[in-house]
């Protein structure tokens, strides 16, 4: 489980812009499969670049999703907490995303998990609001997105069956 405390990413804003050397590994990014080089090259000024530390909270469950985050290095812990404490539902580590549930139309969708670094993690972000357009007007990524939360969910009923067993 990630440490207690850890720094928000919220309060942090931390990013960069994307640097060339970086751009394969977004297009290596479960977000970009499929997709034309041109598409995710075009895309990359939408995405800020950050380094993270361990422990770092991308967001809190009940928090208004505004972001979508490409995991290029490290891992992320998608975590649903219970009373006394926080259940790992899945680890995302290089090549996943989270943040999807922000794309979703009608109004300020909510996390319904905590997401935090449970290990230095390297990621690029975008705000949904500058994305939007593009998994709109590119199928693939919507197909994308659509087979992620497909697999969240996988992922959820096997943690649920597992709490059980606990």
């Amino acid at each position: 489980m990630a440490k207690a405390g850890g720094e928000s990413f919220e309060q942090g804003c931390f990013g960069s812009a994307v640097s060339s050397e970086l751009l394969p590994n977004l297009q290596e990014n479960d977000f970009f499969y499929g997709v034309s080089r041109s598409v995710v090259d075009d895309s990359a000024e939408a995405f800020r670049m950050a380094n993270l530390p361990d422990a770092t909270i991308l967001y809190n469950r009940k928090s208004v999703s505004t972001r979508v985050f490409l995991i290029l290095r490290g891992a992320v812990q998608i975590g649903y907490p219970t009373i006394g404490r926080k259940r790992a539902v899945a680890t995302l580590r290089s090549g996943r995303f989270t943040g999807e549930v922000s794309l979703m139309p009608g109004g300020e969708p909510l996390h319904q998990v905590t997401a935090t670094c449970v290990a230095p993690t390297l990621l690029c972000w975008a705000k949904a609001a500058d994305i939007t357009a593009l998994v709109s007007g590119t199928p693939q990524i919507a197909l994308n997105v659509a087979q992620s939360l497909h697999a969240r969910v996988a992922d959820a009923l096997t943690a649920i069956d597992d709490f059980d067993v606990a």
